[in-house]
């Protein structure tokens, strides 16, 4: 099963619209995500190499990523990465 990690800040007017977004394609499909607030974990973002907001990373079953959106990212294209 595939996953994604929604990193995002407050702060950031694209997140505040893409924010819904991951929470419909959840609902919707039932894929896991984790949400991660740079600003209270910074040191994940430094992990994963954030270098702008909001980022998507889908991930595969084995913990491989296997896309990155970073901005604003229509629903039909995560959705499209998570192959269902």
């Amino acid at each position: 099963m595939r996953t994604l990690t929604y990193f995002y800040a407050p702060w950031c007017s694209q997140c505040r619209v893409q924010g819904p977004i991951v929470d419909e394609i959840a609902k919707e499909t039932e894929t896991y995500v984790s949400k991660v607030d740079i600003g209270q974990e910074p040191e994940k973002s430094d992990q994963y190499e954030i270098m702008s907001l909001p980022t998507v990373i889908v991930w595969d079953q084995d913990g491989e990523e296997l896309e990155r959106f970073t901005g604003l990212t229509p629903k039909e294209d995560i959705i499209k990465a998570l192959n269902i």
